[in-house]
């Protein structure tokens, strides 16, 4: 029954979809204006709810899902001449709150067809854009089965046993298991728990601070300490954090609100999850690093020791062979397609547009056949060999999931192979092109990123050989969250989060381009710089990244 229902939340858009017009462009309505949180965790459905029947009553309009949030909601019911729009990396997320669903779409049987996103005898409504509607299938069948565990190693104090742990710290661990299979785990007994699995410190009461310090093997590196405060146990933490940082070892305590502490949590999983995902990745370097690139190199062998990836060789001359045999008439239509998203062609004849899509093709079949997770091209050696550059193949192949970067930059493709293991996201890599450092600004450019992550985009020439096709996307202004890992062994990295002012067209730089306020200091760059490229995120994921950072004991470079 459940994955009949979840199967129903999913579908039902199409019962009121089918038929329907374009609705009014009209004023905008931003849900976050309404109420929205977008954090998550928050049901979200109320608000989104007030500004779609705002938009209707005022004779209609686009009700607007912002970049970089996710909005966890229950049922929503769309109004005539309503525009539902999600815009880039925007998500609508399920409540999986089963008891919230009360309509049906097969009328009196409430067992299947639940609805979620409804109306009824509907006039001019669309939903567009590129965000994400999520149905949170996972969620509905069943937590049981695919509920992350977290084993706590739990320090308490023979003192403090007038009730059991879990009763004394309930309202933290009921908030817990909406997202976690729990684990009470005594730290006697914590050689029981599996080898691989997510644990972690619970200080439960004071009077543990030596009990800790003479079993503090038992905790994963870096440490963290999770403490709600019942039973003096945040002043044993405090004692406890000291005495392992005098040490010279990493420690972190969270605490604060109980929503707060677990969205640390789910963080901290987060990263936990990358750092194994990310272990037996296969990256592709087709052809070689870029000669200017002499700060950027990687020694694989310390790659593959550290993080369990790997680099993968692959000579220019596999894609020559695939690129010639593949024929106009293959792709003439994914080139069709293509060309009617722009909103228009400025530069690059169809030839052009025909030769960069057999290069996406020929590069796709080498991802396929090598089982590659990610690729780097070296470009400008196609521009001399083909006549082409790599910039549509490396959009297109970062829309499907795949990242993708040019130049053989070993450093910033496994950045964007982080960043999309981490996030879920496609990453825009860039270079500097100009710093304002009085007004704490940079302007990043390239001549690629992934159509997904633009509300629109023009299709160019390359900037600096004005050959081929290149793409100027026009990004969503608002947060963005910039990043790079660097190091032959990739353990150092930057991170600060962001404001994506405007875009800008100067004709002296790559083809899109971004004016950025940083929130940390942008003379980085001229101080202590990563080398030349970084990877903008929409949204933040500052706490993430350094959570993932951190765990895999990288040094933060400000």
């Amino acid at each position: 029954m459940k994955n009949q229902t979840i199967i129903s939340l999913l579908c039902c858009l199409l019962l009121f979809v089918t038929g329907c017009s374009i609705s009014h462009q009209g004023n905008t309505y931003d849900i976050m204006t309404y109420g929205a949180k977008g954090d998550g965790q928050t049901d979200d459905a109320a608000a989104i709810q007030r500004a779609i029947n705002a938009c209707s009553a005022a004779g209609g309009g686009t009700v607007i899902i912002p970049a970089g949030h996710t909005f966890l909601c229950g049922p929503l019911y769309l109004k005539s001449y309503v525009n539902l729009h999600l815009e880039p990396n925007s998500r609508l997320l399920a409540n999986p709150d089963e008891s919230i669903y009360t309509e049906s779409a097969f009328r009196e049987n409430r067992g299947e067809g639940m609805m979620w996103i409804s109306g009824k005898d509907l006039k001019q409504i669309s939903i567009t854009g590129t965000g994400e509607i999520d149905g949170n299938g996972i969620a509905f069948m069943g937590k049981a089965k695919y509920q992350m565990n977290l084993y706590l190693i739990t320090f308490q104090s023979s003192l403090n046993r007038i009730e059991s742990v879990y009763d004394c710290h309930k309202d933290l661990f009921v908030e817990i298991e909406k997202f976690f299979t729990l684990h009470l785990v005594p730290y006697t007994e914590a050689a029981s728990i599996p080898a691989d699995a997510y644990r972690m410190a619970f200080i439960a009461s004071g009077g543990v601070e030596k009990m800790v310090t003479q079993h503090f093997e038992l905790l994963p590196y870096p440490i963290h300490l999770l403490t709600d405060g019942q039973q003096n146990s945040l002043a044993a933490s405090l004692e406890i954090a000291t005495w392992i940082r005098s040490k010279g070892m990493k420690v972190h305590i969270i605490h604060g609100t109980i929503p707060n502490m677990v969205k640390q949590l789910i963080d901290h999983h987060k990263a936990f999850a990358a750092q194994r995902e990310v272990r037996g990745k296969r990256i592709g370097v087709v052809g070689y690093s870029s000669p200017w690139l002499v700060a950027s190199n990687v020694d694989y062998l310390l790659a593959k020791r550290r993080w369990g990836i790997e680099f993968i060789d692959i000579p220019m001359e596999e894609v020559y062979c695939l690129f010639y045999q593949i024929k106009d008439d293959d792709i003439g239509y994914e080139a069709s397609v293509f060309a009617n998203r722009a909103i228009a062609c400025r530069e690059g004849t169809p030839e052009d547009l025909l030769k960069a899509m057999r290069l996406y093709q020929a590069v796709k079949i080498i991802c396929e056949k090598k089982k590659l997770d990610a690729v780097t091209l070296s470009c400008f050696s196609l521009i001399e060999k083909l006549g082409t550059t790599g910039c549509l193949a490396l959009a297109l192949l970062n829309d499907e999931g795949i990242p993708a970067g040019c130049e053989g930059d070993l450093q910033s493709i496994f950045t964007l192979l982080i960043a999309k293991t981490l996030t879920g996201q496609a990453g825009f890599m860039a270079n500097p092109a100009f710093i304002n450092d009085d007004q704490n600004e940079i302007v990043m450019a390239h001549c690629t990123i992934a159509t997904k992550m633009v509300d629109q985009f023009i299709i160019r020439n390359h900037f600096e050989t004005e050959t081929g096709i290149a793409i100027q996307g026009i990004l969503h202004p608002g947060g963005i969250t910039m990043i790079k890992c660097a190091g032959e062994c990739l353990d150092e990295y930057f991170v600060s989060t962001g404001q994506l002012i405007e875009n800008t067209n100067y004709i002296n730089a790559c083809r899109t381009q971004a004016r950025i306020k940083l929130d940390k200091p942008v003379d980085y760059f001229m101080r202590n710089p990563l080398g030349n490229h970084h990877i903008i995120l929409m949204g933040d994921h500052e706490k993430v990244i350094h959570e993932f950072m951190q765990l895999n004991s990288c040094k933060l470079v400000e």
